[in-house]
């Protein structure tokens, strides 16, 4: 093998492994793209708990801040609250995201 043919496979191995790493960017852009909203809760530095919906490349919407000093139970039934909330919201805001191609095959 000649220095000329050498150069020339290895061009080639890296025009394919360039398109393949191009592919590959391109489909976790449309993953990225099509992910929806979903619930996301984080304690806060004052204790509190924090609800609200996560979207990759958004900003967090919060929905509600639950304090810490609640009674047990009050604080259960506000968190639960919150998720609900939180979920209702994430529905409506999902129905308006594109969806990915129809995985159905044409002719069937």
């Amino acid at each position: 093998m000649s220095g000329a043919e050498a150069i020339l496979i290895l061009f080639l191995a890296l025009l394919l492994t360039g398109a393949v790493l191009a592919g590959l960017a391109a489909r976790a852009a449309r993953r990225r793209l099509r992910a929806g909203w979903r619930l996301n809760e984080r304690s806060t530095r004052s204790g509190e708990i924090s609800v609200g919906l996560r979207r990759t490349g958004q900003a967090r919407i919060e929905i509600a801040r639950i304090p810490c000093g609640l009674e047990s139970t009050a604080f259960s039934e506000r968190l639960a609250e919150a998720r609900a909330e939180a979920e209702d919201r994430a529905v409506m805001l999902n129905a308006g995201l594109p969806r990915g191609r129809s995985r159905r095959r044409l002719g069937r």
